[in-house]
């Protein structure tokens, strides 16, 4: 009679089978007697590290993938042309990416979805930090000029890095200062604003209200994003996505319900094609943006944001007919250039915290440290998993097959 001490984290109904692999929200274990060759790719059925996973475990990727599918949801939201007020874009945009980054936490198993409770403050602001950075950036929107407002809006990288330093200590290289700022750079030449580049602009009080607007949505971003940074390790990307989108919902309906900046309207059904899109985007693009702010360091996830701004460019020129000027190709240089720099910069990120771990699992190992797996192997070598609060259990439960055994043969 033998009885075997494995350590695992989750409860019984939760072990990881054989054959299941780690996806979004999960957390690879095996036991400790396992060696390495058995967990290999090589000699393993399924191996995980395929293209889009080796992704997942980059945070620079992450937010590559994010930018992307924001840039494509500003398209969408220009191939709109005013026909749907902004709110009403917000609320029917997160009500869809709510529901599917819901049914993506319950596939891969994500438990507990929304998190612990004794986080959720953290994640309350950064859900509402996340939604107020949204209204404050389309609010800039109405007021300012596109270029304008954006130039303003991507100041926050720069709050983010000064804010990781006094929140959590992260120190960017001089590399990363220098490329933030050929980056921000590089941005104003693309976005060419008037109050650089010129232009008909009345300077009054609707003006410098979309200006502190602009100005707001920045700070706030950044807020988020350094709670990001401060919970990278206790709850899946999932589960922060899931707090942004829902609070988005409910913090849409009140401008709705004041027909704020319009009143809403029934959707055309030739709209619905860019509003699935501008959905589908935001679910994707919260999901990696949230990833990768979980494994890098400020400096180089914001560096890595700007690119939305290269790849909105690129859309225009290719989809909506923008021309192409000198002060555009200028900016997408400079801003390709920056990025490179900060990418390549030796600025050290706090150690990962695994693919994904959630909530339960901390809850479990804080909660019951002494539950452990005890794996029986019988003499006929059929083996039993049970859960046992008390170690001594196991020893009598051996005892008592023993003896049904001896008095059998």
């Amino acid at each position: 009679m033998l009885a075997e001490k494995v350590d695992h984290p989750y409860s019984g109904n939760q072990q990881e089978s054989a054959d299941q692999q780690p996806l979004i929200g999960q957390v690879s274990t095996h036991s400790s007697n396992e060696s390495p060759e058995a967990t290999s790719p090589s000699t393993s059925g399924r191996s995980w590290k395929t293209a889009p996973l080796l992704m997942w475990e980059s945070g620079l990727a992450c937010i590559a993938v994010a930018s992307i599918c924001s840039s494509l949801g500003a398209l969408c939201i220009k191939i709109l042309a005013g026909r749907i007020p902004v709110f009403e874009i917000v609320f029917i945009r997160s009500v869809i990416s709510w529901g599917v980054t819901d049914l993506i936490g319950r596939s891969q198993g994500v438990t507990p979805l929304y998190g612990s409770r004794k986080r959720y403050p953290i994640l309350a602001v950064r859900g509402f930090m996340g939604a107020v950075a949204m209204a404050f950036y389309y609010e800039a929107f109405e007021r300012l000029m596109l270029g304008e407002a954006m130039t303003l809006y991507f100041v926050y990288p720069a709050i983010t890095v000064i804010m990781a330093w006094l929140v959590y200590g992260e120190v960017a290289t001089w590399v990363s200062v220098a490329g933030c700022a050929v980056s921000l750079l590089g941005v104003a030449f693309i976005a060419q604003p008037p109050f650089i580049f010129g232009g008909s602009v009345q300077y009054d009080v609707t003006h410098w209200l979309g200006v502190a607007c602009a100005f707001g949505a920045a700070f706030s971003a950044a807020a988020a994003f350094i709670a990001v940074r401060g919970i990278k390790k206790d709850e899946a990307s999932v589960t922060l996505a899931l707090w942004f989108h829902f609070i988005a919902v409910f913090a849409s309906i009140l401008p709705l319900a004041f027909g704020y900046p319009r009143s809403p309207v029934l959707p055309a059904l030739k709209d619905w094609v860019p509003l699935l899109a501008i959905s589908a985007t935001s679910c994707i693009n919260q999901i990696c943006l949230n990833r990768g702010f979980q494994l890098e360091v400020a400096a180089k996830a914001s560096a890595m944001n700007y690119t939305m701004v290269l790849w909105a460019h690129v859309w225009g020129v290719a989809f909506l007919g923008e021309r192409e000027s000198w002060p555009g190709l200028l900016g997408s240089v400079l801003l390709a250039a920056g990025v490179v720099s900060v990418s390549s910069s030796k600025a050290n990120a706090p150690e990962p915290g695994p693919d994904e771990t959630t909530a339960f699992v901390t809850s479990m190992q804080s909660k019951a440290p002494d539950f452990e797996d005890l794996r029986i192997t019988m003499a006929d070598g059929v083996q039993s998993d049970e859960w046992h609060d008390n170690p001594d259990k196991a020893t009598q439960d051996d005892l008592e097959i023993q003896m049904r055994s001896e008095t059998k043969s």
